[in-house]
């Protein structure tokens, strides 16, 4: 017979490892007196959000707060169920609950960069939330300068905002510790942005090494692997030079051809960019074909 306490035991253990589905199988085994534990429901909403399962986890959340409704860590755990799961408002309203009560905690802070960052918006609103979450991310780091999460959370909304100090935090990242999936994730979402896709797809393959009972994050890998090998190489540089700019190039040069009449020149131009066209999509089909769509 387990031990009064054993399971929460367990679960924080588990969810520590990102192992959640075990962490929800050893609560379901706590004990009526234990549900009115706080760190039930922490862990819980905890698990539920690593899962995805981000209904689920606003109601453990809930059910948390219903118990102890001054808990920053439910009400950043609501925020963020809430955000994923496309309640925006409700995230916000968590988050400044949350803030009031503690305003200097640096995660929370760094939270409400990151949704500011994800926000979409006009030309002008999306401009202001952009510099809005570099400066509270920036404000979350000089908080907690040593916080993984925190500094995790600054490389993904300098990504985010087209940050020009992107890279220089992906570097700080890796150092800190390269063998953090979400570390590796983030610093492949920074290479694509800066358009180093190879680095970006090693990223990437590396993370799905790192957790390789994450789904979403083992097809990511095999995907990334399948667009390393040479057969991929012509796609990689599109990417690299960026798709719609050599697009626009080609309609440029092909006016252009048309207007000094090198028609020949111009036929192979054309010709050329349809094959690498056709190229591309037979590349994605068959990445379709073998690895799926993204798991949810």
């Amino acid at each position: 017979m387990a031990a009064p306490g054993e399971p929460l035991v367990l679960a924080r253990h588990y969810v520590r490892l990102h192992q959640f589905e075990r962490a929800l199988e050893v609560l379901g085994r706590v004990t009526s007196a234990e549900l009115d534990e706080v760190e039930v429901w922490r862990l819980r909403a905890a698990a539920l959000h690593g899962l995805r399962r981000y209904e689920e986890a606003l109601r453990a959340a809930d059910s948390g707060l219903a118990r102890r409704a001054d808990d920053l860590v439910l009400l950043d755990q609501l925020a963020l169920s809430a955000f994923e799961g496309g309640k925006r408002r409700k995230a916000q309203a968590a988050l400044r609950r949350a803030l009031a009560l503690d305003p200097g905690n640096a995660l929370l802070i760094a939270h409400g960069a990151l949704f500011l960052a994800r926000t979409k918006g006009s030309v002008l609103t999306r401009r202001w939330r952009r510099r809005k979450a570099q400066v509270s991310a920036d404000l979350a780091v000089r908080l907690a300068p040593e916080s993984l999460p925190v500094l995790r959370i600054r490389a993904s909304v300098a990504a985010l905002t087209g940050d020009r100090r992107a890279s220089a935090f992906k570097r700080q990242l890796l150092a800190v510790d390269p063998g953090d999936k979400a570390v590796r994730l983030i610093s492949g979402a920074v290479s694509v942005r800066r358009g180093e896709i190879s680095e970006a797809l090693e990223h990437y393959v590396e993370a799905a090494r790192l957790d390789p009972g994450d789904h979403r994050t083992a097809w990511l890998g095999r995907r990334s692997r399948a667009l390393l090998r040479p057969g991929a190489a012509p796609l990689r540089l599109l990417w690299r030079l960026g798709p719609r700019r050599v697009h626009v190039a080609v309609i440029v040069l092909s006016m252009a051809l048309l207007t000094v009449h090198a028609s020949t020149v111009r036929a192979v131009l054309l010709t050329c960019w349809v094959a690498v066209v056709l190229y591309a999509v037979a590349i994605r089909v068959g990445l379709r074909l073998r690895f799926g769509r993204r798991p949810r």
